[in-house]
């Protein structure tokens, strides 16, 4: 959640270096593990339902991420980004599942 974080923080971020379009699939990739870790993490505190809970504690995390960013120079909010960063959490927390 840091390096999320740190990253949203950022004017310019990495994402102005690479190919169009490639944004949304970092953003897929980090809420994934976000999602990932944050079931694995629910599962061994013993919590039920952590799968569920843990995309939408990755969900909450990429909405509050979004409107951190709107106060950041040179960056703005994006339903889209949400979007990419909401269906990571839920990919990341199904695959703790199956390899669990």
């Amino acid at each position: 959640m840091a390096v999320i974080f740190y990253m949203s923080s950022l004017s310019k971020p990495i994402t102005y270096e690479l190919p169009h379009g490639t944004d949304k699939l970092l953003h897929f990739i980090e809420y994934a593990v976000l999602g990932f870790l944050m079931s694995y993490s629910l599962k061994k505190s013993g919590v039920k339902r952590y799968i569920l809970r843990g995309w939408l504690f990755a969900a909450l995390y990429a909405l509050t991420d979004e409107i951190h960013q709107a106060f950041v120079p040179m960056r703005n909010a994006s339903i889209f980004d949400f979007g990419a960063d909401s269906i990571g959490g839920i990919i990341g927390s199904f695959i703790f599942k199956k390899i669990s």
